[in-house]
């Protein structure tokens, strides 16, 4: 299993713009073959920062998400709502003791 952490923060005056593309982008990812869950988070104490947490069953299905089109056309679009660019952190779950 394979989870990626992708952080942010928004711009103030794009929020809606951001959260009407995370929707697309969540809609059509969650239908990926190999997608356990897809999701926005919005950080508790600073709204304006979020994150993207995906879960996938393995690199072949994150592979082929980050070849899809509308991951391509809407992670475009989203950069623009930013304030400055993406950390992304990737995991790999492993079982305790291992």
């Amino acid at each position: 299993m394979i989870t990626i952490v992708a952080d942010f923060t928004v711009r103030k005056q794009d929020k809606e713009k951001l959260l009407e593309a995370a929707r697309e982008l969540t809609t059509q990812s969650r239908k990926e073959p190999g997608n356990v869950s897809y999701a926005l988070y919005e950080q508790i104490d600073d709204p304006y920062h979020m994150s993207f947490i995906e879960r996938w069953q393995d690199q072949a299905a994150v592979d082929r998400h980050l070849a899809t089109e509308h991951f391509n056309r809407i992670c475009a679009q989203i950069s623009n709502y930013m304030e400055a660019g993406m950390t992304i952190t990737r995991y790999r779950e492993r079982e305790a003791g291992q």
